[in-house]
């Protein structure tokens, strides 16, 4: 992923957001790989940013505490923001996208990365509970079960799921300065690899159920 957005925006010497950050893994990449870039990551967890902090020791990453939808930044300072497997579990998509506009520098880019709600096999995150397309039973229904049978995790996921799909992702950016650059389907065959099948942009619903990652990449004018 890391070598896609390098690819088209380069990281030598760049302001580079990283929304969402974790447990800093993205974050360690790019600063470790790309030029010495200046990094700056953000996470509403502070128990993430403390095992980010620690991961990213030595390198040029800065932390602070703030959601996608009130990124704790002035407008206008960076030149990549990075939203990966993040905006499906925000509690809004439209204003966390508006907040990233915001913090984009005019010709700066946008990339985003997440698994489409009702995709059959990775829709509903709790790949360690089952690979079923749980999203499609009744909502009742699936919080008994995992409730149930799942972890405390697998329940804290079903609950971050803002149910976003690749139409609606589609509709929202329209409503800002953003011009799509390249956007990609993306059938993984392993938590690190994937094959982008472009067909699948032509499928209409088809591909909300096929696409296991969708990929956008975006400019701010």
């Amino acid at each position: 992923m890391v070598d896609r957005i390098g690819e088209i925006a380069g990281f030598a010497g760049k302001n580079v957001l990283d929304v969402g950050c974790g447990w800093g893994a993205l974050a360690y990449v790019v600063a470790k790989r790309n030029g010495d870039p200046c990094v700056c990551a953000v996470d509403v967890s502070r128990r993430c940013l403390d095992g980010a902090r620690r991961h990213c020791n030595g390198l040029n990453v800065a932390f602070a505490a703030g959601s996608a939808e009130r990124l704790p930044f002035s407008s206008t300072v960076f030149d990549v923001v990075v939203l990966f497997d993040v905006l499906e579990h925000v509690g809004d998509v439209e204003e966390a996208l508006r907040e990233c506009a915001r913090v984009l520098k005019r010709q700066g880019l946008l990339y985003v990365e997440f698994a489409p709600y009702y995709c059959l096999v990775s829709g509903h995150h709790m790949y360690g509970f089952t690979f079923l397309p749980l999203q499609f039973l009744p909502e009742a229904f699936v919080r008994h079960l995992v409730s149930l049978k799942g972890s405390a995790a697998d329940l804290e996921t079903l609950n971050s799921l803002n149910r976003l799909t690749i139409q609606r992702f589609q509709r929202l950016v329209k409503r800002f300065s953003l011009e799509v650059l390249a956007d990609n389907y993306v059938v993984k065959y392993s938590p690190f690899a994937g094959v982008s099948l472009k067909p699948l942009k032509y499928l209409g619903v088809l591909r909300e159920l096929a696409a296991m990652a969708y990929v956008s990449v975006l400019r701010k004018h």
